[in-house]
């Protein structure tokens, strides 16, 4: 503990007279964080306690006046605290002091700030939390009575859990929650719906909320059934800093509802008591659910109301009760904890593309020298970027690869130079190789973009999958060198569709969730001009079928087009990259990647205006 200060006006207790005894700047080492990197070492954090009464308080530096708080028994343990456990998040950690404060020396409310001066750029630096003896009583427990007898088998069952955040580190929660699921002996995140935001329901007062909904598979218990899920869910909702007693409905760091509980040979469990309703009773008035939902299974029937997922959404729309505002959103590191998210759907998303190499089909060797590489990337954000795509390796037909170590010398430092000038941009890295994703990624960089979607190099997933990352994985065949020969399709589109599919399960086993996969249909890539048409002739079709992964479209400059309207240089090919990425966006394409930001922006601007 490096100081503290005791309130005067604890000295002078009178009736009404709010008192307090502020403890500031307690530093302590402790062991903080969720991802494995955190919790190798110690780091600082720095407490403010602050105990608050209406009724007059007295401190001392003993414990022999009956009625006072020894501030310095506290401070000790607060730091004996701290220092023995090994807290997930700042919120737990708050939570776990708020509870020593209030329920071991008797305070009648308290106000505690943890301060975590090494935050890793993706987390909040502080948690703030008020607290009384109200706080902590536990929940009035209710007899389990379900609504018609159930029997359970041993094996494994499966359940959909919806997974919500609005207070602190949102993003951060999220993972977190699926963390400790994945860390509990027995339970296997099957697969994950696509992340949305959307307003509150029920308490309007508070911020925005994180929603997804995840399918887990774990050996029950015997003779337990989903009261054994139910004690999980909340034993995670503590971890990660939830208290007892908040405002129902309200703002909280974490919640975890059983949607769908089905036995091991498949049947749905239904039951209902004052503790726990299966399938959860409020989920048909809740679009925050249902549209997660979908993307786990439109056809999912309810077997109460036998109406399935997809129903259940429309009649839903058909009225306005339960219906709150609500987009699937990108999520990103490095920027703002309360602005790293970029809805999908409602407009058309651009990606700036910023190639820092010699050879590459129409912007190679354009910038001379490291500035001008960044110059470029802040000029494209300035003019309506939301993601900038750096890149060190040429994927033009028959271009040869670099080597590792060039490729990382012509990337790094264009990240860096750009995290360095726009902090909290979006900033993506055109690669695929592993050890550039991670080494960017640790640079700043947020978003991966890989034309072999990890078949050069596997490692690429697990390395997205580490650093919770997007990464758009891209349909083509071979390498550069090789893609020309290999544009033989019995079926184009069912092909392309089929061979992205196969990618996305290499993705998702290993490890990355699938609000982070963007997917390409690889236009020019093992593809010739005709294949290229036709796909465009198909995108809506293509997008129905990709769905409900978010698609880009990059038709930017390339010389089918410039075949088919006779513009020889690439730079001369705006106006004809214009007319296909509009017909993108009227098929419902998400992202666009495209080397003229300035006039693609009026030009989507205008798409939006007339298809979205």
């Amino acid at each position: 503990m490096s100081g503290f200060e005791v309130g005067p006006e604890a000295r002078v207790p009178s009736p009404g007279y709010r008192s307090t005894i502020r403890l500031r700047e307690i530093r302590v080492d402790a062991l903080i964080g969720v991802y494995d990197r955190e919790r190798e070492d110690r780091q600082p954090v720095v407490l403010e306690v602050e105990i608050v009464s209406h009724t007059g308080l007295q401190a001392t530096a003993t414990d022999k006046i009956e009625h006072t708080f020894c501030y310095a028994t506290i401070c000790k343990h607060v730091v004996q605290l701290v220092e023995q456990s090994h807290f997930y998040t700042l919120e737990a950690l708050t939570y776990a002091v708020c509870r020593l404060v209030v329920m071991d020396h008797g305070a009648p409310m308290v106000k505690v700030t943890v301060h975590k001066p090494h935050a890793l750029c993706n987390g909040i630096p502080s948690v703030t939390m008020e607290c009384t003896p109200a706080t902590f009583q536990p929940p009035i427990q209710t007899q389990h009575l379900p609504a018609e007898p159930q029997e359970h088998h041993n094996g494994i069952c499966t359940a959909m859990l919806a997974m919500g955040s609005n207070l602190g580190d949102r993003l951060g929660h999220m993972h977190s929650a699926l963390r400790l699921l994945e860390g509990t002996s027995g339970v296997r995140v099957v697969r994950t719906s696509r992340m949305f935001q959307s307003a509150p329901a029920y308490v309007k007062e508070q911020d925005m909320f994180l929603n997804a909904v995840c399918e887990i598979e774990f050996q029950e218990p015997e003779g337990c059934g989903p009261t054994w899920l139910l004690g999980l869910c909340k034993q995670l909702e503590r971890t990660l800093g939830r208290t007892e007693g908040a405002i129902r409905n309200g703002p909280r760091p974490i919640d975890l509802d059983i949607l769908y509980y089905l036995t091991p040979k498949g049947k749905h469990v239904v039951m209902s008591s004052d503790e726990l309703s299966v399938p959860h009773k409020a989920m048909a008035e809740r679009s925050f659910v249902l549209l997660p939902l979908m993307d786990l299974g439109p056809d999912t029937r309810h077997p109460v109301l036998n109406r399935s997922t997809a129903d259940m959404v429309e009649l839903l729309v058909q009225g306005t009760e339960g219906v709150v505002d609500i987009d699937a959103v990108l999520t990103f590191p490095y920027s703002d904890p309360t602005s790293r998210m970029m809805a999908t759907g409602s407009c058309t998303l651009l990606m700036g593309v910023l190639n820092h190499t010699p050879d590459s089909f129409s912007d190679g060797g354009i910038d001379r020298d490291l500035s001008e590489a960044v110059a470029r990337g802040v000029a494209m954000l300035e003019h309506g970027a939301d993601i900038v795509d750096i890149g060190g390796q040429s994927t033009r037909p028959g271009a040869k690869c670099v080597g590792l170590e060039e490729e990382l010398a012509r990337v790094v430092p264009v990240v860096v130079g750009l995290r360095e000038c726009c902090p909290s941009a979006f900033i993506s890295v055109d690669t695929s190789s592993a050890e550039v994703a991670r080494q960017c990624l640790q640079a700043g960089a947020s978003m991966l973009n890989d034309v072999t979607a990890g078949v050069c190099d596997p490692g690429i997933l697990k390395v997205a999958a580490e650093h919770q990352v997007p990464i758009v994985l891209m349909h083509s065949r071979g390498t550069p060198e090789t893609m020309a020969d290999l544009q033989d399709y019995n079926d184009l589109l069912p092909q392309v569709v089929k061979e992205l599919r196969a990618r996305v399960e290499a993705a998702l086993e290993a490890g990355i969730y699938s609000w982070n996969i963007v997917l390409d249909p690889g236009i020019g890539f093992a593809k010739n001009m005709d294949q290229n048409m036709e796909l465009l002739r198909q995108l809506p079709k293509l997008k129905q079928q990709l769905a409900p992964y978010p698609v880009l479209l990059g038709t930017s400059r390339k010389r089918f087009i410039g075949t088919i309207t006779h513009v020889e240089r690439p730079e001369e090919r705006l106006m004809v990259t214009v007319a296909s990425c509009v017909a993108g966006v009227a098929a419902g394409i998400d992202l666009l990647r495209v080397h003229d930001v300035q006039q693609m922006k009026q030009a989507t601007l205008m798409a939006d205006a007339i298809y979205r």
